[in-house]
């Protein structure tokens, strides 16, 4: 049981979640093409049907599967109600706490056909939230895709960065316009990519998180 739960929760861990959505993704091909399988990320989840799967990722993220017939307006209205139970305060200890919470959505077989995908895609939906875009919930679109797959390729070779000593720190001088003189440096992070060459931070960052 705690090598497939969260120890905080008692909710299926993100390997045990991700082997039920691929259960799930079998039992759905095996039916009418009407059919969908649905997997969000979000902040928090509650209130799902015994059918649906529910996991805890880790810190504050949760997810979640809908599973059969169903239209793209049910289940945003579904997640919606759901996310719709953090408006009131929680009491905790007898003290009010505020939750917010917030979905990405992607579709099967629509925005992926196997688990990795869907959940990759629904964090990609996430993170546009994230930004502040300003809505609850957002459904994974192509355009919207920054990660990609070069972004993916760029995440695994960010892991061996550090060992291989690609990381670089270069320092601009900070000039006082007044007197022309160097008043202070600012440190730039920089990646020196065997096959991209000279990578800025704004490259950098959005990999790392």
């Amino acid at each position: 049981f705690l090598a497939t739960h969260d120890s905080l929760t008692n909710l299926p861990n993100r390997a045990a979640f991700t082997r039920g959505l691929e259960q799930a993704i079998v039992v759905t091909r095996g039916q009418a093409p009407s059919s969908q399988s649905w997997t969000s990320s979000s902040s928090a989840y509650a209130h799902r049907r015994p059918s649906d799967l529910l996991g805890h990722w880790g810190r504050a993220e949760f997810g979640i599967v809908i599973q059969g017939r169903a239209t793209t307006g049910s289940v945003l209205d579904r997640i919606r109600a759901i996310l719709a139970s953090f408006a009131e305060p929680f009491l905790v200890d007898g003290r009010e706490l505020v939750v917010s919470a917030c979905a990405g959505v992607a579709r099967f077989p629509s925005e992926g056909d196997d688990a990795d995908t869907l959940v990759r895609k629904a964090g990609v939906a996430l993170r546009r939230i994230r930004k502040g875009d300003g809505a609850e919930v957002d459904v994974y679109s192509e355009g919207n895709d920054w990660w990609g797959q070069g972004n993916l390729e760029l995440q695994l070779d960010l892991g061996k960065a550090i060992e291989r000593n690609e990381l670089r720190l270069h320092y601009q001088s900070q000039v006082a316009l007044a007197t022309g003189r160097v008043v202070g440096l600012e440190a730039l992070l920089r990646w020196e990519h065997p096959r991209l060459g000279l990578l800025a931070a704004n490259r950098i960052v959005p990999v790392a998180e």
